[in-house]
């Protein structure tokens, strides 16, 4: 019964998991630690622990440990016991320190003093423990349906039904996205695509994750396939095997090997490479592994082939010329400047500055921008690699753990196939599927996406559940039901409340910035307030969550422009100066959550702006004289968590313009073009408006060839044209080009 009920559980995950987009959304993921937990709870229950031989104590004394190591990346450390674990981040941390020393001033001015005191004395490892505090409940409930894959997957049968459950899911995916594919519709349900239009990728966004689904069931489509046909020994001959499709008693091969050919056709048409590749070699070794030494399936397995050729043919047709300009790409696309090799570089600092604790489990993305190079121009929110993104979370130990134990896992379902007659295509299937999607991942973060991850894992379970546990000398350990009850119940209701509470405010913040969008006119006060008033509720909910309490501080900002409109809606002085210091608040309460994001620090200087605007309505608000140093203090910051931040550059030059130094705003914009070229035109204007010194601004622009080349363009469009031939001139000089030497021919002309 307990079996029954965990298999049930398990292939509702399986079923649901990839169509809301691949669970990525912030207000769906919780969906993952719901299922988890009514797992945990179904097994309490009544609770069965099998034997466990070795093998198996290892892997789960590798999550265990897993599990354990993150935990400890959010417990705050003294900075003695910091600089041992994570040497470079420590200094790192000094730094910011020193940079940030103005920001209890400003707190002291708005009433939170006592909230900063001490507040980046002791620091947790992670760089921002709220995204690894969601991170490690993506793990644990990814962690827990593995497990009970396994337990159910004892059964054969039930292995198979999970099987079928996977390939099913994976049928719909492919015959969806070939749908919206052809038709040209390119709907995910009711929301429009606007990325990823010319390709299939089913309900996900992002076509490689789509192809990393693809690859799993597809495999395990063709281990059950294997086990159909091989489960009749005595037709012989291809010829007898396609006259036998015909019968009644093959229905069900017959519908496999469809289902092959329609996720092959859209593995082949989401012109994912990497996914194209390995989905081929990994199905090519699979039929290889099976057939080796069984000389009487060999006719079988070409027949197979021989039928999935004939019916992925025509549909790929469709995108031939795609696949090959896909293909034909890669030599450009891996020497291009600012593409995976330099995020791998970018990635591997990362690792050399805490590579026995790393920075935090799911905080890549807050930290990335303080190592990316500046030919980086587009966002990495991951590595696009998942063992470097695991080494710089976990550290480098952590990733060596994981990688062993999952090997060990793989390498025991490899031998058993090897050794089994019946089921062995399924369980071939299923440690194929583990394989493919670990190559896929040496380019690709597959496992950094919930239901990916989710599919990942029950693979794996399957695979480690499907084989019997060999005996061991000294009798296989099992821990009492009493201690296994007690400690499911505990770990369903951390589950429960963890998922609830993230559910509950990743959906209020989503209808605050929606009533947000809504609103439109900044003088909307009904639409400000709704906003105020659902984001409160996120952030009683999650006080350390970043973006809870960032929105609060948009939200609140909103608020103050629509209440300090001049009419019978504007607000008092005091009701101005409470929601103020409201929104200082919510942004040093951002800014302390997660210290290395240098969007918070942007926000604060926008609240000065804010409240230099304001000041006529509330003079209770801190003074000119006061608000400059503070402001100093947070540009420096911005500069240095993002030194290759154009946008930082910017931000630290126009604070400088403002307060009266032209030449350090002239360093920083020539900076930031320096970095970008293209924003000459942009700069200069903004650079003209402020200030009418026409030499002053050539200083801003840098003297490489293409700043001056573009910043020709700009004062040719002006009507300049003695200073647009001066700075072709300097193009020139700096790199001869034939795109400088013609604008200056046409200026001849």
């Amino acid at each position: 019964m307990q079996d029954h009920r965990l298999q049930i559980l398990v292939a509702s995950a399986i079923l649901i998991a990839p169509l809301p987009f691949g669970l990525v959304e912030p207000h769906r993921r919780p969906w993952l630690g719901f299922a988890a937990c009514l797992v945990v709870l179904a097994w309490s229950l009544r609770p069965e622990v099998p034997p466990l031989d070795r093998t198996t104590r290892a892997a789960l004394a590798a999550a265990l440990a897993l599990v354990l190591v993150a935990l400890l990346q959010i417990v705050p450390l003294p900075p003695f016991l910091l600089s041992v674990l994570a040497p470079g981040k420590a200094d790192l941390v000094a730094r910011l320190q020193s940079d940030s020393a103005g920001l209890g001033k400003f707190a002291a001015l708005h009433g939170q003093g006592g909230l900063w005191t001490g507040a980046l004395s002791w620091n947790p490892l992670s760089a921002y423990p709220e995204a690894t505090r969601r991170a490690i409940l993506t793990l644990i409930s990814v962690m827990v349906l593995g497990c009970a894959t396994a337990l159910v997957c004892r059964d054969r049968k039930a292995a198979r039904r999970l099987a079928v459950c996977f390939v099913a899911i994976g049928v719909f995916e492919a015959v969806y996205g070939l749908a919206e594919y052809l038709t040209g519709h390119q709907h995910i349900f009711g929301y429009r695509k606007r990325h990823y239009v010319h390709y299939v990728t089913g309900t996900y966004i992002n076509k490689n994750h789509f192809a990393g689904l693809m690859e799993m069931a597809l495999l395990l489509a063709l281990g059950l396939y294997w086990d159909q046909i091989g489960s009749r020994r005595r037709r012989r001959g291809l010829k007898a095997w396609l006259v036998s499709l015909s019968d009644d008693d093959r229905g069900k091969s017959t519908l496999t090997l469809l289902s092959i050919g329609l996720m092959g056709s859209a593995l082949l048409l989401s012109f994912s490479r990497t996914g194209i590749v390995v989905g081929a070699f990994a199905a090519a070794g699979l039929l290889i592994w099976l057939g080796a030494g069984r000389a009487r399936t060999v006719p079988r397995a070409a027949g197979a082939v021989l039928v999935i050729v004939c019916v992925l043919s025509p549909l790929a047709w469709f995108g031939r010329r795609e696949i090959i300009a896909s293909f034909a790409q890669v030599p450009t696309n891996a020497e291009a400047p600012g593409g995976r090799l330099d995020a791998w570089r970018a990635t591997a600092a990362i690792i050399g500055d805490a590579p026995l604790a790393g920075w935090g489990l799911g905080t890549f993305e807050n930290v990335f921008p303080r190592y990316e190079a500046p030919t980086i121009r587009v966002t990495f929110d991951h590595a696009h690699n998942d063992y470097l993104e695991l080494a710089a979370g976990l550290g480098v130990p952590a990733l060596l753990i994981a990688l062993v134990a999952t090997a060990l896992l793989i390498a025991r379902a490899a031998r058993a196939s090897r050794l089994w007659e019946s089921g062995r295509g399924l369980l071939a299937g299923a440690t194929a599927a583990c394989i493919a999607l670990l190559l896929h991942e040496i380019v690709d973060f597959n496992l950094a996406i919930p239901a990916n991850a989710l599919l990942f894992g029950i693979c794996l379970g399957l695979a480690a559940g499907m084989v019997r546990p060999a005996p061991v000398a000294a009798g296989p350990w099992r821990p009492s039901p009493g201690w296994a009850r007690a400690l499911g119940v505990t770990l369903g209701c951390v589950l429960l409340f963890e998922s609830s509470t993230e559910f509950l405010a990743a959906t209020r913040l989503s209808r605050a910035q929606s009533a947000l969008d809504a609103g439109g006119d900044p003088a909307d006060i009904s639409s400000a307030g709704e906003s105020v008033r659902l984001a409160r509720q996120a952030v009683r909910m999650r006080p350390a969550d970043a973006e809870a309490q960032a929105t609060m501080a948009t939200s609140l900002s909103t608020l103050l422009l629509a209440t300090s409109v001049p009419g019978p809606d504007g607000a008092a002085p005091a009701e101005v100066a409470s929601l103020t210091r409201e929104m200082a608040g919510s942004i040093l309460a951002a800014i302390r959550a997660n210290p290395w994001d240098a969007v918070n620090y942007s926000r604060l200087l926008l609240a000065l702006h804010l409240e230099s605007v304001l000041r006529p309505e509330a003079p209770e608000l801190s003074s000119e004289a006061s608000v400059g140093p503070i402001a100093a203090g947070v540009a420096r910051t911005i500069v240095f968590l993002a030194p290759t931040s154009t946008l930082a550059h910017r931000a630290m030059g126009g604070y400088l313009l403002g307060t009266g130094d032209k030449d350090g705003a002239a360093a920083e914009y020539r900076q930031a073009l320096a970095l970008d070229p293209s924003l000459v035109p942009e700069v200069a204007r903004h650079v003209l408006d402020s200030v009418p010194d026409r030499l002053w601004v050539d200083r801003v622009i840098p003297g490489t060839a293409p700043a001056q080349l573009r910043y020709g363009m700009f004062l040719e469009h002006l009507g300049e044209i003695a200073r647009a031939e001066i700075a072709y001139r300097a193009s020139l000089k700096a790199e001869p080009t034939a795109a400088a030497a013609l604008r200056l021919h046409g200026l001849y002309l």
